[in-house]
């Protein structure tokens, strides 16, 4: 579910940059985030319904679980879309003072935070780990950043302090799934970025319902895909999964960013972004890789 989430986030990028050309980057966010809700909230709707007992005496009592598992998910949406929103935010209004690959090799950044929260929370990364993180970096940088002279820019200090929040939004998602349920965690999710985006909005732009129009097939993807259902995959994948190694697997996402636009729009592969997608991918199979003790047990 992870690696699915990172492959759908990849190759999004293109629909992004088309959505981009005629409205702003909170109109954009407004408008992708009402239908990422709209559509996890039927879908959510259905699971429910499918879920209940056809027999009468049941349903008041499931009528009243399913309103009880919204009410546990509101406190954690609510944070996880502040997270949501925040980094995002940072993220697009950065990306207008820097370049596209230096932004996402920054924002991979958040790799290194997510342990470094957890040793303040009592928790130990493993020394694997920490080295699946240190060639992770090498990787991402190889990948993302085309010049080999790298000087910090306004917007680099933005998309910077963007990781912070992406780092933050995986932890929550990590804290709050364990006792939440997760489709109705993440629409609560949506709902509450696409409020404050739509406030963002009406603040700083003037949104145009004829621009939005001409928006509206690279939105209605992002929208279904790339927030839907790709941050869906990831609240039921970090289930009882390490956010280290979850963390890890969202790097694929600069693999298939490449990979999606060589493809697509016949971007051309350098050695430099091979060696980049080499490197990310054996730090990916490193972490993987069953630990010995486990090995022995299971054995």
């Amino acid at each position: 579910m992870l690696l699915l989430a990172a492959f759908i986030w990849g190759t999004a990028f293109v629909a992004q940059i088309m959505g981009m050309t005629y409205i702003g980057p909170f109109t954009f966010a407004a408008v992708r985030y009402v239908i990422g809700t709209f559509s996890i909230f039927i879908f959510t709707c259905v699971v429910d319904a499918l879920k209940k007992d056809s027999s009468p005496s049941n349903h008041n009592g499931k009528f009243q679980k399913t309103c009880g598992e919204w009410k546990d998910s509101l406190l954690g949406g609510s944070i996880c879309g502040c997270m949501l929103f925040i980094a995002s935010s940072l993220q697009q209004t950065g990306l207008q003072y820097t370049q596209a690959g230096k932004a996402g090799f920054i924002t991979s950044m958040y790799i290194v935070l997510i342990p470094i929260y957890r040793l303040f929370g009592g928790k130990r990364t493993n020394a694997r780990a920490w080295f699946a993180i240190f060639m992770s970096v090498i990787g991402l940088y190889l990948l993302s950043v085309k010049s080999s002279s790298f000087t910090m820019q306004k917007g680099d200090f933005l998309v910077f302090a963007g990781a912070f929040f992406w780092a933050g939004q995986i932890l929550c998602c990590d804290i709050f799934t364990v006792n939440s349920d997760p489709l109705k965690l993440s629409c609560i999710q949506f709902a509450s970025t696409a409020l404050m985006s739509i406030a963002a909005m009406l603040l700083f732009e003037t949104p145009s319902m004829s621009a939005i129009i001409k928006s509206i097939y690279p939105l209605t993807y992002v929208g279904l895909f790339s927030t839907a259902i790709a941050f869906t995959l990831q609240m039921v994948g970090q289930k009882g999964n390490d956010p280290v190694n979850a963390s890890l697997i969202f790097c694929l996402e600069s693999i298939f960013a490449v990979l999606s636009g060589y493809l697509i729009l016949k971007e051309i592969l350098t050695m430099r972004e091979i060696i980049g997608c080499a490197i990310l991918f054996l730090a990916i199979v490193t972490v993987q890789l069953p630990d010995r003790n486990t090995k022995s047990l299971k054995a």
